[in-house]
């Protein structure tokens, strides 16, 4: 059974961190799981040069920044998680992206939740920081654009799964059965048969469109059968199209709450199909997205 005894929220301090703190809560008090808050502060030996005098001495601007954290930490607990007594807060200074991944092992965290940051000028913020947390993480990460984001009240009424039938299957279809159970949620797969030929198939070498979409359907139905007897609410679906943009579309003609889809991460495969599919969706979704790396998760 998947537990999530500890979420480790990275936080800074920006409004957009407000906009994703019902996220967090919501997902906190569903499974009485204990909030790690995580501010990584800039470290101002990294710029060096740039702090010599008439700036202030290192030592003494490092010192500032951190206090200066720690007071709009204790304004943010103290305004919004309040009543949540099993939390701990870590402010440190270093990079953040390699300080959020040092914190996942460091303090056996089971869930990562965290802003894209997505549109408005930000895309380099995520390609910094969350698209490398989202690649390497050893645990789930579900990301929240806080631009695109509608709902502020957040139910999980329906899960989203992406399906592509390979072997990664076995490693996320259990995330999504498990938020299925305990969200009481409603199951969609879907299976976007890709016929603009970005990455070649996993069908037949000739292109027989109805021989391929009956190959979708038989994987599908073995799938089904094997794991989803149980689940007494799921519907399927099998198209052709592009597979980000399918899903985005999906998302909505299905008022789908959540999307719970694999990385794919590693073995050759990390820049084209993350680069494409996953961070296409995670940036651009109006819901919440949680992502495995069937490759680096525990």
């Amino acid at each position: 059974m998947l537990k999530i005894n500890k979420i480790l929220f990275p936080i800074d301090f920006t409004e957009n961190s407000l906009k994703i703190l019902p996220y967090m809560t919501s997902v906190a008090e569903t499974y009485k799981s204990m909030i790690c808050l995580l501010h990584v502060a800039p470290d101002v030996n990294y710029w060096g040069i740039q702090y010599l005098p008439p700036y202030p001495p290192l030592e003494e601007a490092q010192k500032k920044i951190l206090e200066s954290a720690e007071k709009t930490m204790d304004d943010v607990c103290e305004k919004h998680l309040k009543s949540y007594p099993d939390l701990q807060r870590k402010i440190v200074s270093g990079e953040p992206s390699y300080e959020i991944l040092k914190t996942i092992d460091f303090e056996n965290v089971d869930l990562v939740i965290i802003g894209t940051h997505g549109r408005k000028g930000l895309d380099t913020i995520f390609g910094s920081v969350a698209e490398n947390v989202l690649k390497n993480s050893s645990v789930p990460v579900l990301s929240i654009n806080p631009y695109k984001s509608k709902k502020t009240d957040w139910k999980i009424n329906k899960i989203l799964f992406p399906i592509d039938f390979t072997e990664n299957i076995s490693k996320i279809l259990p995330y999504v059965l498990w938020a299925s159970e305990n969200f009481k949620s409603a199951i969609c797969l879907v299976h976007v048969i890709d016929d603009t030929f970005k990455f070649g198939q996993a069908y037949s070498l000739a292109w027989d469109k109805k021989k391929i979409a009956k190959e979708a359907e038989n994987a599908m139905d073995k799938i089904c059968e094997k794991e989803l007897q149980g689940c007494p609410n799921f519907q399927r679906k099998i198209v052709f199209g592009d597979p980000g943009p399918t899903i985005l579309k999906t998302i909505e003609s299905e008022n789908i709450d959540l999307v719970i889809m694999g990385t794919h991460g590693r073995r050759g495969l990390e820049h084209t199909l993350f680069g494409s599919v996953a961070e296409n969706v995670v940036k651009r979704s109006t819901v919440p997205v949680l992502t495995i790396n069937p490759y680096t998760y525990k």
